[in-house]
Order: C-alpha cells, then structure tokens, then sequence
C-alpha cells in the first residue's frame, strides 16, 4: 500500500510536465503546418501576382476556398487537378475530393472530433484583410503596414469550417477565438513575412485588427507568447 502510494505520489508530480512536454509539440506542429501554408502563399503569389482568394463565378456564386489554390503549391496538385472546374466545393463531382482530410491545415491542438476535412488554420474574412482584397500582392503589405506587421491567418481550433469551403472567419470571431483561447500559450498566427506567432488572450481587440486588417498600422502592445 504504502508502494502504491509513493508511485501514485510520483505520478502525480511527473503528470504535468509530460502534458506540457505534450502540448509544446503540438503547438510546434502546429506552427509548422501553419509556415507551409504561408510559404504555398507566398509561392502562389510569385507566381499570380496576388495572394490566394476564394473563388467564385461570373455571377458571383461561391466555388471553393483560396485553401484549394494552394494545393498545387504543397505536392497535392492531383487533387486539385482533379476536382471539376467551375462548380462548388460541396458538388457530388468533387465530394470525393473534398471530404480528404489535408493535414497541413489541421491544427495539432485541434477539436477531435470534428470532420475529417475540417481546417483550423483560417483567414479573416473583411474588405480591409489581406486575402480578400482581390489583388493584394506581398508588396503591396509590404507598403501598407509591413509583412512582419500584418497576419494572414490564424489557428482556430474549434472550427468546421472545411478545408475546401469558400469560408473563414470575421474580424469579430477571430477577436473571440483569440480572446477566449484556454491554451495558456495563445493562439498561432501567421504573418506575412514567413514568421508564425502566437498571440495571447489578453491581446486587446483593437491590436488584434491592427495585426489582421490593412490600413491601420501595426499592434503596439501585443502580448506573444512562445
């Protein structure tokens, strides 16, 4: 009994720092995942003179998300190759496709039970971010507020968004998912310049659009974490 005791004391004692040990990984794994996407962008930018946008149609129908374009950018051209042109997302053609699951936009941390083709890596959806403006170039962010200075997307671990749907998320719930965020060690976040961040919850909402929107400057007080 008294054995017992000692090991189960030892366990207690040993227990925390192998979660921590755990959740250090994952946050790197995360971040990893999140520097591929941001070098996709910036390959597909050299290359269209843009950054990514979610696509749609002459008459303005939703297609598939600006995730899709980086496919041919990370080794799974076949996938986007072989999804059909010029429907949505969520056609019967290409559910086949749409429902894989895309590792590279996964989050380490992310909610497990969700669907296999969900991505917790997303964007700010507004007129003033950087992947919504049509033609926004890697120079022009550059001009504006500076790369190091300007996110581009950001973990959102209790998303359902999938990876091929033309959504992400507004200046609003990426306030709230920063904001509210349990990991003590805050939410990753990509910024223009390559580098990946990660952003505490007591970030205030106002840094917190400086550091996604264009036109206003850079964060002056935002708190990072490791």
């Amino acid at each position: 009994l008294v054995l017992l005791l000692v090991i189960s004391h030892i366990i207690g004692l040993l227990l925390p720092g192998v979660l921590a040990v755990r959740g250090a990984a994952r946050k790197v794994q995360t971040q990893n995942n999140a520097r591929q996407v941001v070098l996709a962008m910036h390959n597909f930018e050299s290359a269209n003179m843009r950054l990514p946008i979610n696509e749609t149609d002459d008459e303005g129908n939703r297609l598939c998300s600006w995730r899709k374009q980086l496919l041919l950018y990370m080794s799974m051209q076949n996938v986007s190759d072989a999804m059909s042109r010029g429907t949505s997302w969520d056609d019967p053609a290409n559910k086949q496709f749409t429902d894989l699951s895309v590792d590279v936009f996964k989050s380490a941390s992310g909610n497990s039970s969700a669907a296999a083709n969900v991505t917790h890596l997303v964007a700010v959806n507004d007129p003033s971010a950087p992947l919504y403006r049509g033609k926004t170039s890697l120079s022009s962010i550059k001009f504006d507020d500076g790369l190091e200075n300007t996110a581009l997307l950001m973990e959102h671990v209790n998303s359902n968004i999938a990876w091929a749907e033309p959504s992400d998320v507004s200046i609003d719930q990426a306030i709230s998912v920063i904001q509210g965020c349990k990991d003590p060690s805050g939410t990753v976040v990509a910024m223009a310049d390559g580098s990946v961040i990660s952003v505490l919850p007591e970030a205030s909402a106002e840094d917190i659009k400086k550091l996604f929107l264009l036109g206003d400057g850079a964060p002056e007080n935002l708190p990072v974490g490791r």
